[in-house]
């Protein structure tokens, strides 16, 4: 008997130059998609957490607020100043958190009030003390001690213990001061913080308070008149140099080889035109946007007590290279006709609360 042994045969193909491109190019796409989307999802996460940190302080301040029939600010707000030393936003910090004692160079020195100071600042195992002229009285200042180890337990006001009314998270409230090497005061202005923890927003800046101080005036006062908001305690923030994580310039510069004009519109140097720039900026920041008229821009109706604001993603405070375009596709560089409708047009997070 014979066996036959059939054999068949297997043709195997093997992919062409052309296909393995064209897999290649796929694969190149779908990653292109995947990253893009990727990069959309984080950018959106980080967004909700800064309006998550936005709110959970607002809420703080409201409740503060409810309590206390004010709204949070340890010292005047006019006794601020650039913020060099304390800012907007520190001095609402300590006064929800606690940690200091406040007292006038004109309290005598058997004032319970000097007296509670004093023993505090014995006591304090990391302490910070500040000084701030008040402009309003030649012959005051404020002085501040701060125990940087006691932030947190709550704040003393009328002579009453409270518990802290916000308890950020350890990555919200930073002390650059604290983690710099030889840390030195005139490069800590420059970049942007001081010695006392601040607020900061997921993307590595400071978060900007404005509290409304009085009811009647001009929306933001300026140095000869007081407005319901003011421009102390934000020029560490909006005039540094290197700003943030990314070191990001906040004060304006203008490019020698063209008319661009880089930083924050709210930077509010030297000069009365970029003064009056900031005040109408920060004007359409705090406006109510249903009873602005621009023809009278100083006045208005304020959207609330306060406002946050938080620079977004590019780590500049309402940038020039951000906001609201002309026709031609160009970034509108003038300001006379800035308006409350136009701040939706910044990548900045802003947050008014309060009635």
């Amino acid at each position: 008997m014979h066996r036959t042994n059939r054999q068949s045969t297997v043709l195997r193909h093997a992919f062409t130059l052309v296909e393995l491109l064209v897999v290649i190019s796929i694969i190149a796409v779908l990653a292109g998609i995947l990253l893009t989307a990727l990069s959309s999802a984080t950018e959106s996460a980080t967004r909700s957490q800064a309006e998550a940190t936005l709110s959970s302080f607002a809420a703080a301040c409201d409740s503060f607020a409810q309590e206390h029939g004010r709204y949070p600010g340890v010292v005047p707000t006019r006794v601020l100043g650039d913020g060099s030393q304390l800012t907007s936003t520190q001095n609402a910090l300590l006064h929800m958190m606690g940690g200091y004692r406040v007292r006038t160079s004109d309290e005598p020195s058997s004032n319970p009030n000097t007296v509670e100071y004093d023993r505090f600042r014995d006591a304090a195992r990391d302490p910070v003390e500040l000084t701030l002229q008040d402009p309003g009285n030649t012959d005051r200042t404020w002085e501040i001690v701060i125990d940087r180890t006691r932030i947190s337990e709550g704040p003393l006001i009328d002579g009453k213990p409270y518990p802290p009314y916000f308890a950020p998270k350890a990555s919200e409230l930073v002390n650059r001061w604290l983690t710099a090497t030889e840390p030195d005061a005139d490069q800590a202005r420059r970049q942007g913080y001081n010695q006392l923890p601040d607020l900061y927003d997921p993307w590595g800046n400071p978060i900007i308070y404005l509290k409304r101080d009085r009811k009647g005036g001009p929306l933001v006062g300026d140095g000869d008149t007081r407005g319901q908001f003011s421009n102390q305690g934000i020029g560490l923030y909006v005039e540094a140099t290197a700003l943030g994580t990314d070191r990001i310039r906040q004060k304006q510069y203008e490019f020698s080889d063209s008319q661009a004009i880089s930083g924050s519109r709210i930077a509010g140097e030297d000069g009365d035109g970029d003064a009056v720039e900031q005040r109408r900026w920060l004007t359409a920041v705090v406006a109510h946007p249903a009873f602005y008229q621009t023809e009278d821009w100083e006045f208005g109706t304020a959207n609330g007590s306060f406002v946050l604001i938080s620079a977004g993603p590019d780590g500049v405070f309402l940038s020039h290279q951000d906001g609201p375009i002309n026709t031609n596709g160009g970034y509108v560089q003038e300001w006379d006709d800035a308006e409350p409708n136009q701040i939706e047009d910044f990548d900045d997070l802003v947050r008014s609360g309060g009635g």
